[in-house]
């Protein structure tokens, strides 16, 4: 096994002590409201055992976590649409929003990462008392709202 490889299973048997799943919503985009329906971000959430939410008209409150992925986007391009997304349908309601759970991705950063790195990015994201491996601010921003 190469290091990555080592990681990636150090990853993996973490996670087999983390009994709390939870409940993620991934934003593509907000008009129209979509999910991501990226092979890769599905096949990478898998390894945390997580099947993503689905979106109607409104976001679900159920959503314990919302992360908005614009495609090949940065985090100032997600930033800039902020007040669109907080006038989506459901906003006030979901959990991810009251419970300070709203992060935002930079695309071009995520898609140009290591298999290793997609893991450790959502990792931090996901479970944040359990991993830290500075991605935060490069891959990632958390909300506070």
């Amino acid at each position: 096994m190469n290091p990555e490889e080592d990681l990636i299973e150090l990853i993996g048997h973490k996670l087999k002590f983390i009994t709390d799943p939870c409940t993620l919503l991934t934003l593509a985009s907000i008009d129209p409201l979509q999910t991501v329906n990226d092979p890769d971000w599905k096949a990478t959430l898998q390894h945390f055992g997580i099947a993503e939410l689905q979106i109607n008209a409104e976001l679900p409150k159920t959503a314990e976590i919302l992360i908005f992925k614009l495609p090949k986007q940065s985090i100032a391009v997600s930033l800039a649409l902020l007040p669109e997304l907080m006038s989506i349908p459901g906003w006030a309601n979901c959990q991810a929003v009251l419970n300070q759970r709203v992060y935002l991705f930079d695309d071009q950063v995520y898609q140009s990462a290591s298999e290793l790195e997609k893991l450790e990015i959502l990792a931090e994201v996901i479970y944040p008392k359990f991993f830290a491996f500075g991605h935060d601010g490069k891959a990632w921003l958390k909300l506070s709202l």
